[in-house]
Parts: structure tokens; sequence; C-alpha cells
């Protein structure tokens, strides 16, 4: 994602020059780029010559780092004539990807993404959008379909302390099968069926996102917080919405409130402990107290988040979940410890 937003940056740069001219000076400069860079290959670069578009279409186009590598055999960049800020990416329907050593076949379908930068703020990427149909990992289901959309917006006086940059997120991550995921590097969970995650979010990062960032690795951008008023959570037949503030701790884990909204809290917290996210003991001594615990208020003395947090719905519970100090409460009961911040800081 790094180098594909770099790329679309240089694309903005490009209508700067003519037309023709400007995919042309893209063409070379990508291919400069690739020699200079011992991550980057691309076999050849050809200006795409439409009416209806500047852009350049790139063959066997490849990026590697100690992390992993993406191997794609065509990319396309184009940019409307009529809207020069906003930059677009049509992917192949298959590419490779490598992780901790091993190659993965990734399919996408119908997928695309769109940057706008704004050129007063240093090319600062103001509006950001991913659309994909089903995203297979080796011929196995990965997701039904991602959706993604971001837009720049203020830090507000809520923002965690080493945020830099936020924006207002949609999110809608269908379908996602957790058992192919530990293929990427994420823990094992015997989770009852696919997860699905919609609705808004804030999302505080790190850094600014832009040409600085997305061309040096050292100058990599986290996130550091997520606040939402109302996430849907579905997994297999389980129903939540989520509403809560998180953030790093200092330690590295997460921090904040978290409102669990959901009638089936018992099954809920069933699956959580067969997943390994609460210790079995403690989930037997919160299933013997769930109902005075969906009636309890959040702990007093945490850090003002500006959440208001509503009472459930009639044949709701609402399960107030706490992390701080690197431990994770329900109500007041020490259930086990708080998960570590997912992404490096």
């Amino acid at each position: 994602m790094r180098i594909l937003s770099g790329l679309i940056l240089l694309l903005l740069l490009a209508v700067a020059g003519l037309w023709i001219g400007g995919e042309t000076w893209l063409a070379n400069r990508i291919m400069r780029e690739a020699e200079a860079d011992p991550g980057l290959q691309v076999a050849a670069t050809e200006p795409m010559r439409r009416i209806d578009r500047i852009g350049v279409r790139l063959d066997e186009a490849s990026y590697q780092d100690p992390r992993f590598s993406l191997a794609l055999p065509w990319l396309e960049l184009w940019i409307a004539p009529l809207s020069l800020t906003t930059a677009q990416a049509g992917l192949p329907d298959q590419a490779m990807l490598r992780h901790a050593g091993r190659d993965h076949a990734l399919g996408i379908t119908n997928g695309g993404l769109s940057l706008r930068v704004a050129p007063l703020h240093g090319g600062a990427v103001a509006r950001a959008s991913v659309d994909s149909g089903p995203v297979t990992l080796d011929a196995q289901g990965l997701a039904d379909r991602i959706v993604l959309s971001a837009a720049m917006t203020g830090l507000g006086p809520f923002a965690p302390a080493k945020a830099r940059s936020a924006y207002d997120m949609q999110l809608g991550l269908q379908g996602i099968e957790p058992d192919a995921l530990v293929a990427l590097g994420m823990p094992s969970l015997a989770l009852p069926g696919k997860v699905t995650i919609e609705g808004p979010a804030t999302i505080w990062l790190n850094g600014i996102v832009g040409p600085r960032s997305l061309g040096a690795p050292a100058q990599s951008v986290w996130p550091v917080g997520i606040r939402s008023t109302g996430l849907d959570l579905r997994i297999g037949a389980l129903r939540a919405r989520l509403a809560g503030f998180l953030w790093r701790g200092d330690h590295g884990h997460i921090e904040g409130r978290l409102a669990i909204y959901t009638e089936d809290a018992s099954e809920l917290l069933r699956q959580a402990s067969d997943a390994g996210l609460i210790a079995s003991d403690a989930e037997m001594l919160v299933s013997a107290l769930l109902n005075g615990i969906g009636r309890m208020p959040f702990p007093e003395g945490g850090r003002d988040d500006g959440l208001s947090l509503p009472e459930p719905a009639a044949g709701e519970l609402r399960l107030p979940v706490t992390m701080k100090d690197g431990k994770l409460f329900l109500g007041d009961i020490e259930i086990g410890a708080a998960p570590v911040f997912p992404l490096p800081q």
C-alpha cells in the first residue's frame, strides 16, 4: 500500500506538465525510481494515451521489504482530466504476496484505490477509498468484500497524545475468514464463523500521510487510537454493536473503554473464552453475574473521551469493558490482560 500510494502521488505531480508530456514524464520517472530503489521492480511502463484519463500502465511491478513483498502482473494509475487532485489505481485480479518467507496467491475481484491530495498542505492525503469484491488467499476465501473510505479531519480535543493526524472513516469489512488470516501472521482464534465489521470510526495516526511518509519506511505512519459511536459486529450468527475509544498506551497495550451492546451476551462471552481472549475461570464468574454487569456504569476516574455511551435497547445488555495499566476489566471484574495494540507505533 505504501509504494502504491507513493506512485499515485507521482501521478498527481505529472499533471503539472502537459497532458501527453506528463504521462511520458511519469513513465520515465517510475522507471528511475525502480532503478534507484532495490525494493521496487518494474519491467516496463507505458503511457495510457486515453482521452478520458491521464495515466500510465506498469507491467510486472513488484515491491519487497523485509516484512512482505507484493508482485503484480500489471498496474494502472490515472487521473481524470476534470479532477486533477484525485488519482485512481486499477488492480489486477491476481497477485503474489510473500509473508514470512512463504508465497501466497492473492485474488482480488474488481479492486480499486482512490486518493485525493491537499496541495496546500504539502500533498497530504485528504481522502482515500478502497473497494474490492471477493478476496482470496491461496484460492481460499479471505473476505467477501472490502469497502473503506477515509476523509481527513481535525485532531479534536480528545486526540491521543501522540496523534498527528486524524481521519473519519467508514468501515466495511464483510465476511472476513479468520482462519485465512492466520497465514498472514494473525493469531489463531476459535471463532464460530466469518467476521463482518461495518460502521463509522475516527482513526488517529502518529504522522501525516503524504509524500514523506509514503516514500520512506522510517517515516511510516501507524494508528495510535480509534473511536466509534457504533460499529456493527457479526461473528457467525452472533451480533453486537461496539462503541468506545481505544488508544495505544505507553507500554504498547490498549487503553480506554468499550461498550458492547448485544442480545447474545452469554454466547459472546463463551466464544471469547474459547478463543482465549479471556480466562475460563473469569468467564464462569462473569456469566454468573452477567445481568448485573450489563447494568453497571463504567468506572469513574477514567480519561475523558468525549463519548456519551447510551443505555442498552430493550432486550440488550451493555457490557462495559475497560482497559488500563495493562489489565482488562468487565465492569469492575478483572478478566485478563489488556491486548497489545495490534500495529507498531
